[in-house]
């Protein structure tokens, strides 16, 4: 069972910490730029990249998903209750 857990897909993924604090595991090809998001519904967090430095671009590239410990049981729903979804380009 151990095994399991600690298999390919796993073994493949990098450590990261983000600006607030949550610490996870991410494709190896996260860089600091890039961005995790939430999608709900969803059973793991999204590593997006925008594509330009221009905050008006909505369009972003899929880099992998990541497991955040502690916010994949729904621990934020509180903290975005209220707020508007945001809609982006994956391209």
């Amino acid at each position: 069972m151990i095994e399991y857990l600690g298999g390919f897909g796993l073994k493949r993924m990098r450590v990261f910490r983000t600006m607030q604090g949550w610490v996870g595991k991410g494709p190896q090809s996260l860089r600091a730029d890039y961005e995790l998001w939430l999608v709900p519904g969803a059973n793991v967090t999204f590593v997006l990249r925008r594509h330009s430095v221009d905050s008006s671009d909505d369009t972003h590239t899929y880099v992998g998903h990541a497991y955040v410990h502690g916010l994949m049981s729904g621990e934020l729903k509180e903290e975005f209750k209220g707020r508007q979804l945001e809609k982006i380009a994956l391209v």
